[in-house]
Formats: C-alpha cells, structure tokens, sequence
C-alpha cells in the first residue's frame, strides 16, 4: 500500500511551481513527522496508518496546503497549474522549431538568383526578424493558453470536497489505479483540442508560403498586403475537417465526462476505442488519397527565390514529415486501442 505522508507530499508538491517546490516538500515532511512522532508519544502506540490519516485531516486537504503556500488570487489555479505548464512545454518548443526552419530556409537563399545579394548584414536582418516573429507568436501563444486555462479554471466542476473534515485521505491511494483520472491529464488533452479546433478551422487555410517582389520569402501566416500568398494545404485536406471537428469534439466531450467521474467505466473505455477507431479512419484516408500540400514545385521556381534543387530538398522534406506525422498518429492510437482493450478484458 503506498504510504499515506509520501503521497500526500507529492500530491501537494504536484501543485506548486518548480521554484521552491522541494523546500516546501521539506517542510511540509518534517511538520508532519513531528507531528506523528508527539502523537505518538502522548497515546503511547506506534504510528500506524489511522495515526497518519488523523494528522493528514488536522493539515488539510493537498490544494488547501498548496494555496496556503502561494497567492489566494490566481489566473491559473495550483489545481490546473501543472496540466498549464506541460501544454506550455509541449506548444512553446514547437514554434521555436518552426522560426528555425524558417530562418534556416531564408538563410539558404542568400545569393540565389531572384534573392537580394548575401552577406553579413542581410544575415543579421534576417536573425532580428526571426527573433522578432518568434516572441511575437510565443507572447500570442501563451496569452492564449493563458485564457483558455482561465476560462477552464472558472467553469471546470469542483470535484473535490473543499471541507477539511470530509477530506478523506485514502483517497491519495487511489490516485494510481488502472481506473481512477487525474485532473491534469483530461485538462491537457482538452486544451490540445481546442487548439486543434482553432487551428483547422480559423487559420489552416492562411497556412504557406509567401513572396514579394523584392524577393523575400516567410513561411507560416505571411501578411496578405505586398505578398503572394502560396498556400500550403489542398482543398482535398479541408474535406476531412468537419470528421477531425467530429472526432476532437468527442475526445473533448469524454475528458469532461471524465473529469466529472474520475474514473474510467467500461462505457468510457469503449467511447475511447470508438474515437480513436475514428481518429485512424480519416488518418488512413488522408495518407491514401491525394497529395494534402498544395505547394507547387513550379510555381516556388517560378517566383524567383528558390532553385529546383532547394526546391525538391524542401518538397520531400515536406512530404515525408507530413507523412511521418500521420503514421505516428496511426501508430499511437493503435496503442491506446490496444491498452483499452485489455483492460477491459481484465475487468
């Protein structure tokens, strides 16, 4: 059985920022093993598990703790901080990568026929303004995930008693069996929806290339005003989004259901598998029907700021991430099809 004070060190740590984090895991232990140790002492029996449970009621339940260590006024509160930062971790990292490529693209035209000539100057124009872009879109993207977590804060359900006297501290054991959710794990997948949704459905189509007649190229959402826009997604693309819309709606709707519960049921389990049966249906049919990039070879070639050779390099690079990205979907949620179903042959 895991041991009660561990588990509750770690539960209130799991809501607290990393700076500080282990100095009150610190102290929160040695109060509560002076605490054991008196308790012990006056009643004269050693500590046991009731002994642990009647100090862990007099502390409080995890979140109370963890509040008591931090501001009471939040945007984000310590029950959604940790799900707010493993987003942050997983989105801010992949833009930085794609302001590298881009730069790296627009590095590797310097000199080439079409291109403003090269050279130190030019090179260091070009860093400034990926810096520039890249904090833009960070300080966009984490205002953004910002809101959204504000907005979950204020009407996800309260799904744990706030009473310190019905708190109940076994219930830190049931934080790891096969049936029982976290918080932050459905709060993680439900934000990641919604930002799928945003993206399919509101900026997919400004997705591409774009040039001007000084022959300079951005990839991404270029601006509309001096730029020809290439964009990067075939019309054969947009006809699965209304199925995607269908099926992250659902994976939506089953952590809310989850989120309530706290517990998967077989009814849980099987609308899993039906989601994710769905999820590598419109993934299979996007990798056997036709191509999804609508960028043309000859038309970069025509625009004067790529040679064929860069351009071949950069379609095939293109395609096979597209398709490596498609497959490692197929591949994981074959996985998780496979996990639920055994669990559900267990039950």
């Amino acid at each position: 059985m895991k041991d009660l004070i561990e588990a509750y060190i770690i539960e209130v740590g799991r809501q607290l920022p990393s700076q500080g984090r282990e100095d009150v895991q610190k102290e929160i232990r040695s109060l509560l093993e002076d605490a054991l140790e008196d308790r012990s002492r006056e009643s004269g029996q050693a500590v046991d598990d009731a002994m642990k449970v009647a100090v862990l009621k007099e502390f409080g339940a995890p979140d109370q703790v963890a509040a008591n260590y931090g501001a009471v006024n939040y945007l984000v509160g310590p029950k959604l901080y940790p799900a707010f930062l493993q987003v942050a971790k997983i989105v801010l990292p992949i833009i930085a990568v794609l302001a590298l490529i881009g730069m790296g693209i627009r590095l590797g035209q310097l000199g080439q026929p079409g291109y403003a000539a090269g050279g130190l100057v030019k090179m260091l124009e070009i860093g400034w303004e990926a810096i520039l872009g890249l904090g833009t879109s960070v300080i966009q993207v984490f205002g953004t995930l910002a809101l959204i977590f504000a907005i979950l804060e204020r009407t996800l359900p309260r799904v744990e008693q706030k009473d310190e006297k019905t708190w109940d501290p076994h219930t830190l054991e049931k934080v790891e069996g096969p049936d029982q959710v976290g918080f932050g794990e459905p709060v993680f997948e439900i934000v990641i929806g919604l930002l799928l949704l945003a993206f399919l459905n509101l900026y997919a189509r400004y997705l591409g290339a774009g040039y001007n007649a000084e022959g300079g190229w951005v990839l991404g959402f270029a601006d509309q005003n001096g730029w020809v826009m290439l964009p990067a997604l075939t019309e054969q693309f947009f006809r699965f989004v209304p199925l995607m819309n269908v099926a992250i709606l659902a994976e939506i709707g089953l952590n809310l259901v989850l989120l309530r519960k706290r517990a998967w049921t077989p009814a849980t389990r099987w609308l899993n598998i039906g989601i994710h049966v769905l999820r590598i249906g419109i993934v299979v049919a996007m990798l056997v029907g036709p191509s999804l990039l609508a960028l043309d070879a000859q038309m970069l070639i025509d625009s004067g700021g790529f040679t064929a050779e860069t351009v071949e390099v950069v379609m095939n690079l293109l395609s096979q991430m597209l398709r490596w990205v498609l497959i490692v979907v197929i591949i994981l949620s074959g996985v998780e099809i496979a996990k639920t179903v055994w669990r559900l042959l267990r039950k």
